[in-house]
């Protein structure tokens, strides 16, 4: 029988086999997934009766109100209509289903009764034997049954599916047998008919992959075998004839590609491929055997020679013009290689261009040392003349004996023009230039000689090779334009490398560890600027050289796990000028490979990104600046709300308690208080939202008028010494902010001289130049006011001097400090525009300079000790626009006592409102910040543009940018900042309802220890 109808009666029977046990399998699966439907659903069943069951012992139980009871029928007959639905195929469904009823029937009676009477007889002496009553009552055992049912129903169901699941698998395991023994028996019987000749045909091709030329197929069956059997031994024998012919042909040509580089392409121009030789696959960089697409062969063409190599193509497939020229690829290791690649076209047998194919060879040596070549193989004229140097001899008299046509080219020649004519006859141009020069050296000393020159009639740079012979004169030469115009590219590569700021650094890729390794070979210009070191110094080491104490070890080992790996690595340094001076590096090294594939050497871009790291730094404190202004704000609106009204009750209850001891409480509440604005305070004149009232000042004089309370703050160990500069400038600073800033910074000194010490107080005019501010980006250069606070204490180490200025940061004793002395000192500098800088050594002392701008002018300043004020009211009408309650209230009584008439509102819109019905009010008081869609500002705007004359007077605890603006109170705005005192409120109500513009100095606060 024939191996096609034996296999077709196989396959039938498989095909047969398989479909009915798919039908069985997908009927069986069906029944089973019902099955577990049903199951699920008897599942729920039962939880529901479970359900029903509690809920009912529960109401007989405790009683429930109508709505619930009413829930609980609806849920039970659904129930039923459940069961019901069950019933026909469980007997025990009915159960439950009168079981349901019966519960329904005793629960009836109970669920109308009155709570009291229902609950009463459990209140009697006989509770006990009421409720064991009602607990045996026919609702419990109603319910017992109904569980009783459903768990039966289940039981049954369990039970019938655990049957059909037997005979569903018994069932599967009969048809699967069935498919298992047709296929397997099919198998068996085609195995038998081919299995056999299948071996013998898999031994005889192993035979022949192993050279055994006399193996032979089976070919006596008279089956398909049997024909495939004499077909295969036939084609073996023409195979081992053709692939001996071939093994001869092709062991010629490898020899002969692996000598000169030469390999082979084809292009198939129907199906669009591209097929190399192994020669070929190597000279581009490629294992062999790697066969690219015709865009990726074009792509290893350098960019200048890619456009032409293309052309030549094109021309080829489709004109059938034919090709052979020189061009340049960039290999896969990255190497530029001098190539010679010929081409012709295919034809098909109706004449059409089918593709094309041709030979392709690495020429780099040849270009390298075509003047040797030359010289070997000047007698052969055909060798001559395809090489593509121009090549002449000349005899002892200077007349040309031979020219080959390169040369007559170059020199826009015949050879009927030139053969036995005097070179300098025909060229007197080339008198007197290096031509002459060196072809008389060469005749004269023997010695060849290789030179560049430029000939002018011409306009061509040559590279000219000249030798002595026995004739006279042998001269290989070629037009050296192209190479000279990219000699003088890599020439002004070589100067844009040199003036980039960017370092590069090539070294040795072994070895990588030692003192002295990787030895660096090629450093530029940019390293000498940036470093310090020469490049003779760097190519005598390693850059290891540009590595110190603040280098990351981390990033190192990071570093040299990747140059063990040989994979290419990014990374971020600290690195050290000649020096010592610190810089960052963002440095990209990768590692550079031979036309072998060995890694030879790691190229270093490197690039000084110290400036970026320091921008970085500054955004992120300015970021922390950011966030802490916004919680502070956030924060001391609320807070300075509420301590307004703490400090000023206590202070109240101060004045009027007789009790000794509610006065201590109440001065005590003050403290806390004042406490609290203090540390607001600093927040906000940290976060740089503390309302300055900046005025000029002459720092010499308030520093004098601050040394009694400076000589108070320092114990009598401490010695304290003022220089200050007589011809100082003048600052427009706000005076109480800075004698709070410097008082901290003197708090500070001492308490770093626990044993005592020196305090020196210091003034000076600076200027801060452009080198200065090019390295501290928040400085303006130009004039500057100095004041410095040094002491000859503890110092601090540089991890100390790195936080000195973050909030809440301190190195004393808990309960001793607050960390925001040295933030407000540096808040409040950044905030007048200008700098701090501190300097520390342990066990060296601290220096805290702060630098201001000098006004350019003189006037005459007075910084005079705050005079007291009494307690002033007056009869006026004051408007209050207040949102806290609390507050309003508390400013309404202080108000009031002082004898002012008082309104109120809460928000701006209800102010404007109290406006238009009051025509006598004085003074508008307004909070800032305020619900309604207006703040006071805006309240403050709309009420003097309908009431010019009306006074304004502003509160708050946080003011945000409504009346301040670059940490300035805006021009002619007065402001009370919460919290504040009875006599602060009173003498600035006072002030601007008697017309007294002046800006008012917030009250110093002192410092934080």
């Amino acid at each position: 029988m024939s191996l096609v109808r034996l296999s077709q009666i196989c396959l039938a029977l498989g095909l047969m086999s398989f479909l009915a046990l798919s039908g069985v399998s997908f009927f069986l699966l069906d029944r089973l997934h019902k099955e577990q439907q049903q199951l699920a659903f008897l599942l729920q069943v039962q939880r529901e009766v479970s359900a029903i069951s509690v809920g009912a012992d529960a109401i007989a139980l405790s009683g429930t109100d109508q709505k619930l009871y009413e829930a609980f029928v609806a849920k039970a007959r659904r129930l039923q209509t459940d069961l019901k639905s069950l019933s026909n195929e469980f007997p025990d469904a009915r159960n439950a289903v009168k079981a349901i009823d019966m519960i329904l029937t005793d629960l009836d009676p109970l669920v109308p009764r009155d709570r009291a009477d229902y609950l009463g007889p459990f209140a009697r002496a006989n509770a006990d034997d009421y409720f064991s009553k009602l607990a045996d009552s026919n609702i419990a055992s109603h319910g017992i049954a109904l569980d009783a049912a459903v768990s039966e129903a289940l039981k049954q169901r369990q039970e019938q599916i655990a049957d059909r699941a037997f005979w569903v698998a018994a069932s599967f395991a009969s048809v699967a047998s069935f498919f298992l023994f047709a296929t397997v028996g099919s198998f068996a019987l085609i195995y038998q008919r081919i299995g056999g000749p299948l071996r013998a045909f898999a031994r005889t091709i192993k035979a022949i992959d192993q050279g055994q030329p006399d193996a032979r197929a089976p070919d006596t069956a008279d089956d398909e075998i049997g024909e495939v059997g004499r077909a295969f031994n036939e084609l073996i024998k023409h195979r081992r004839a053709a692939e001996e012919e071939l093994e001869r042909s092709a062991s010629l040509l490898r020899i002969a590609g692996q000598m000169a580089q030469f390999g082979g392409w084809r292009y198939d121009a129907v199906k669009r491929e591209i097929e190399w030789s192994d020669e070929t696959a190597l000279i581009h960089g490629e294992p062999p055997g790697t066969q690219p697409s015709l865009e990726d062969g074009l792509n290893y063409y350098v960019e200048e020679d890619r456009a032409r190599i293309a052309k030549l193509f094109g021309d080829c497939v489709e004109k059938g013009q034919p090709f052979d020229d020189i061009f340049r690829i960039c290999n896969a290791n990255g190497n530029v290689v001098w190539i010679r690649s010929a081409g012709q076209p295919v034809y098909g047998g109706d004449g059409t261009i089918n593709g094309a194919h041709g030979a392709f060879q690495d020429v780099s040596d040849l270009m390298a040392a075509r003047s040797e070549a030359e010289r070997r193989d000047a007698e052969l004229q055909d060798v001559i003349n395809s090489i593509g140097d121009g090549f002449m001899i000349l005899d002892q008299e200077w007349h040309f004996r031979y020219a080959n046509s390169t040369a007559l080219r170059l020199m826009e020649r015949s050879d009927s023009d030139l053969i036995g004519r005097n070179i300098w006859e025909e060229f007197p141009e080339a008198v007197g230039t290096d031509f002459e020069h060196y072809y008389n050296s060469v005749l004269e000393t023997g010695q060849s000689q290789s030179f560049v020159a430029y000939f002018a009639p011409l306009e061509k740079w040559f590279e000219v090779s000249a030798h002595a012979t026995r004739e006279g004169l042998a001269v290989y030469f070629r037009d050296y334009t192209d190479e000279y115009e990219r000699q003088s590219q890599l020439r002004l590569l070589q100067a844009a490398i040199d003036r980039i700021d960017d370092i590069i650094l090539i070294t040795e890729a072994e070895p990588i560890s030692g003192p002295d390794h990787p030895r660096t070979v090629y450093a530029n210009a940019a390293f000498e600027r940036r470093t310090g070191y020469s490049r003779e110094e760097a190519l005598a080491t390693t850059p290891r050289i540009l590595q110190g104490p603040e280098t990351d070890r981390s990033e190192l080992d990071r570093i040299r796990a990747a140059l063990i790996a040989l994979k290419p690595v990014r990374a971020e340094l600290v690195n050290y000028t000649k020096s010592g001076e610190p810089f960052w590096l963002e440095l990209e090294i990768s590692p550079v490979a031979d036309e072998t594939g060995s890694y030879t050497h790691w190229i270093s871009v490197e690039r000084d990104i110290t400036e970026r790291k320091e921008i970085e730094r500054q955004l992120r404190e300015s970021q922390k600046m950011e966030a802490v202004g916004h919680l502070t704000g956030g924060v001391a609106h609320d807070f300075n709300n509420l301590l307004t009204v703490i400090l000023g009750n206590a202070e109240l209850i101060s004045e009027m308690a007789s009790d000794p001891k509610i006065r201590q409480m109440a001065e005590v509440t003050m403290s806390a208080a004042e406490r609290g604005a203090q540390l607001t305070g600093r927040l906000l004149a940290f976060a740089r939202r503390k309302p300055l009232d900046p005025r000029l000042t002459d720092l010499n004089q308030l520093i004098e008028s601050m040394q009694p309370l400076i000589r108070r703050t320092v114990p009598e160990s401490t010695e304290i010494e003022c220089v200050l500069d007589p011809e100082l400038g003048i600052a427009e600073i706000d005076a109480g902010e800075l004698d709070t800033a410097l008082l901290n910074l003197i708090v500070n000194a001492r308490d770093a001289m626990e044993d005592g010490g020196k305090i020196t107080i210091e003034t000076a005019n600076v200027v801060l130049d452009d080198h200065y501010a090019a390295r501290h980006s928040e400085v303006e250069p130009g004039e500057h006011i100095m004041v410095c606070v040094s002491d000859t204490g503890k110092g601090m180490d540089p991890e100390t001097l790195r936080q000195a200025f973050e909030p809440f940061f301190t190195t004393k004793d808990v309960g001793k400090g607050s960390g925001l002395g040295l933030s407000m000192v540096f808040g409040f500098t950044k905030q007048s525009g200008g700098h701090i800088k501190i300097y520390s050594e342990p066990n060296e002392g601290t220096s805290v300079k702060l630098y201001f701008p000098r006004l350019p002018i003189e006037q005459e300043t007075d910084v005079k000790p705050a005079v007291e004020v009494p307690l002033t009211g007056g009869t006026e009408h004051i408007l209050i626009a207040e949102d806290d309650d609390l507050v309003l209230q508390h400013l309404k009584n202080q108000l009031v006592s002082l004898g002012y008439r008082v309104s109120e509102a809460m928000s701006g819109p209800e102010a404007l409102e109290v406006m238009q019905t009051h025509e006598d009010i004085d003074l508008l008081l307004t909070d800032i910040v305020m619900p309604g869609g207006m703040n006071g500002r805006e309240l403050a705007e709309q009420a003097q543009s309908a009431r010019p004359s009306l006074k304004v007077l502003f509160t708050s605890g946080y003011t945000e940018n409504a009346i301040v603006h670059q940490g300035r109170l805006d021009p002619g705005v007065a402001l009370l900042s919460k919290p504040y005192t009875r006599l602060e409120l009173a003498t600035k109500v006072r002030r601007v309802l008697d017309g007294d513009h002046a800006q008012f100095t917030q009250n110093a606060i002192p410092p934080l220890e």
